[in-house]
């Protein structure tokens, strides 16, 4: 008889605990529809920011045109032209653009003629970026109408709200130029061969 309402005892608190688990379940179910149905996406900081680099991107091609660069291959070009010489890895970092991504980019800009690679001479495992003549002048081409989408990116802002603008995006970026103040110490070969640009 013991045994038998010590195993009813210990069913009757499984029971509950079964019981209070499944309530708190309950209760989380709850709490999560409650959040999941006031959330507003509008305020939500990931929307906000994919629906700005869309419009960015808009204006870009809008004032730049279709023939233009688009804005990866605008950044490669103004980081190289103002930092002649400069390596693969430091682009990466002073562009924003992810290691695979740029190398797809400067693939395409080498077949057309705008970027040129040197092999460094103190280190043969690193390439120079340089600028070519039909770099310079597609650079030149674009650049006012890039300099333009800056500030019809801003236009929705006051003035005195677009250096806070300004400063808050770059803090929830994380972005930092490598490249203010310091420049590649780059070597470049008299002769290093033939570059990307001569082959085939």
């Amino acid at each position: 008889m013991l045994r038998l309402f010590r195993v009813q005892i210990i069913k009757c608190a499984i029971e509950s605990f079964l019981h209070a688990i499944n309530d708190t379940r309950s209760y989380l179910a709850d709490e999560l529809t409650k959040k999941m149905l006031i959330f507003e996406q509008r305020r939500a900081v990931g929307h906000l920011l994919r629906l700005c680099h869309q419009r960015a991107v808009d204006l870009f091609v809008e004032e730049v045109g279709v023939n233009g660069p688009n804005p990866r291959q605008f950044s490669v070009l103004i980081n190289v032209f103002q930092n002649p010489g400069m390596s693969q890895t430091t682009l990466v970092k002073a562009s924003g653009i992810d290691r695979s991504t740029l190398t797809e980019v400067l693939k395409r800009m080498i077949d057309r003629r705008m970027i040129a690679k040197r092999r460094n001479v103190e280190d043969q495992r690193t390439n120079a970026l340089f600028l070519t003549d039909e770099g310079h002048a597609t650079l030149r081409a674009a650049f006012e109408n890039a300099e333009r989408v800056q500030e019809r990116i801003l236009r929705p802002a006051t003035e005195a709200e677009r250096d806070d603008a300004i400063a808050t995006l770059t803090a929830l970026s994380g972005y930092q130029n490598p490249t203010d103040g310091t420049k590649d110490q780059i070597k470049v070969s008299p002769n290093p061969g033939p570059s990307l640009l001569d082959r085939p």
